[in-house]
């Protein structure tokens, strides 16, 4: 090999190693510029930094489970003016015809008012429901005209409540319990069942949130609880995890939130809006909320 030509080879090697250092050096100039933010912190700073939120949902969904772990309301529920003795066969009776009011788009005060109504002019006993009875429907037609103000065929709510008398005496004794009792367990099984009866659809997962929540089906598993509503979101709000209150429900945001920082039990939110954030009290908030450091409700209401 000529001398001329090594010289050229290894001038045209010099060339495209500095070509390269270039390149390289304007690779990482743009690394650092897109990570500037993040390189100006230390190692464990930047980390924190990334994660600051998810350490936080994790913290407050710990401090749920804990607070609200083994706590039970008893078999009373407040419904209005009317309390449902949830231990009873009736007051079973009266959770299932509760579900079917509910399952609209329809105010909790709406349901409330027409069950108390029903109750009231006594036209919610199971026991009236298990024959045809024209001058009932003709009753119960004129409380719903009067009360339930709901989307959705009133009739067809009402003779709902018929059907759904007849297949839970006929199958299952005339108690909702031994729908319970036959899911053996299962709970996707335990919501099929539930969901037989007419004008129930998704409102069965509140059926079974209910029943846990107070006590009567203990053992239900978190996937046949899993149901969001208002009472679920007011917590979630308080604590900035989703929308204002001036906003629709954000279902979707708390889904995320219970699936992936509770594995999937709504429970302890449940009874944080229930028991504490419904009272909008400031002084109750301070004296028993676990998050009353963290909640701006508190000193927002003074």
């Amino acid at each position: 090999m000529k001398a001329t030509t090594l010289a050229e080879l290894l001038e045209e090697a010099a060339l495209s190693l500095d070509d390269a250092a270039r390149a390289l050096r304007a690779i990482k100039s743009t690394f650092i510029e897109q990570q500037r933010d993040t390189l100006a912190l230390g190692p464990l700073e930047a980390s924190l930094e990334v994660h600051r939120d998810q350490f936080r949902l994790m913290d407050l969904a710990a401090t749920l489970a804990a607070f609200w772990r083994g706590v039970t309301l008893g078999p009373k529920l407040p419904v209005g003016p009317v309390t449902v003795d949830l231990s009873t066969p009736e007051g079973r009776w009266h959770l299932l015809l509760l579900a079917v009011l509910r399952g609209a788009r329809v105010r909790d005060q709406v349901v409330e008012e027409t069950f108390a109504a029903l109750v009231q002019r006594d036209l919610a006993r199971f026991d009236r429901f298990l024959r045809p009875d024209p001058q009932l429907k003709s009753q119960l037609l004129s409380i719903f005209s009067d009360s339930y103000r709901a989307l959705g065929n009133r009739e067809a709510k009402i003779d709902a409540l018929f059907a759904n008398a007849a297949l839970l005496e006929r199958e299952y004794g005339g108690d909702l319990n031994n729908v319970y009792l036959a899911a053996q367990g299962d709970g996707q099984a335990l919501i099929r069942s539930l969901q037989r009866f007419k004008q129930i659809g998704r409102v069965a997962y509140w059926v079974c949130r209910t029943l846990k929540v107070h006590g009567v089906w203990s053992d239900v598993d978190p996937e046949a609880t899993l149901y969001l509503d208002r009472t679920t979101d007011l917590p979630l709000r308080r604590l900035g995890l989703i929308g204002g209150p001036e906003e629709e429900r954000s279902g979707d945001a708390a889904l995320r939130f219970v699936d992936q920082y509770m594995a999937g039990d709504v429970i302890p939110l449940y009874l944080q809006g229930l028991v504490l954030c419904q009272q909008d009290d400031p002084g109750v908030c301070l004296a028993e909320c676990p998050f009353a450091s963290q909640c701006p409700f508190p000193e927002n209401s003074e």
